[in-house]
């Protein structure tokens, strides 16, 4: 299990999916860009990108998903990190 998942590997994740994507160098995106704005992914970028972390991290983002409102590519390694998170207490908390 991932029980521990750091800021700079989600991060790292999803530059390297942006990479993959959209042929940008790693090295190139900083945590701040604007995936849309900054980095020209488009609307399907964005989707792809949401499912493959959906996917791997097993969190809900799609339901976060807002193609209207900038996204930066730390804003959503935070996302990612808050219902990995949570996911992780809901897991570790035995029902009553």
């Amino acid at each position: 299990t991932m029980s521990t998942l750091s800021y700079a590997a989600v991060v790292r994740d999803i530059k390297r999916q942006l990479n993959e994507l959209m042929g940008i160098a790693e090295k190139e995106i900083n945590d701040n860009d604007l995936l849309v704005e900054n980095l020209g992914a488009t609307s399907i970028v964005v989707l792809q990108l949401y499912l493959t972390c959906q996917e791997k991290y097993d969190v809900r983002l799609a339901d976060d998903l807002d193609l209207i409102e900038p996204i930066a590519v730390c804003d959503l390694a935070r996302k990612i990190l808050i219902r990995f998170a949570a996911k992780e207490t809901q897991a570790t908390q035995h029902p009553h």
